[in-house]
């Protein structure tokens, strides 16, 4: 059975990368959440351009953020990432 992270604890992570992006005004960077498809095995999220994912395995969910997302912003990206996670995961069952 596939484990699928909290929104609150996607949201945390994104907070992490959110505040890490420079001071610009168009800083905006690409993200991606990953559920490894392994029992209790986890997830990670994958920041950046997705030609440096080497890992493919799992269920995935992309969007992008930038430095200016507020945490509704961030819950709203957060849930969208985990709901395309589990559509993916639905349909290879």
């Amino acid at each position: 059975m596939v484990r699928f992270p909290s929104i609150a604890s996607v949201v945390s992570e994104l907070r992490e990368v959110r505040d890490g992006l420079g001071r610009g005004d168009d800083q905006e960077v690409d993200v991606r959440l990953q559920v490894y498809d392994e029992s209790g095995w986890g997830w990670a999220i994958r920041v950046g351009s997705s030609d440096y994912d080497l890992d493919h395995r799992g269920y995935w969910g992309a969007s992008s953020l930038s430095r200016q997302d507020k945490i509704k912003t961030l819950r709203e990206i957060a849930r969208d990432l985990i709901d395309q996670a589990k559509e993916q995961e639905a349909s290879v069952r």
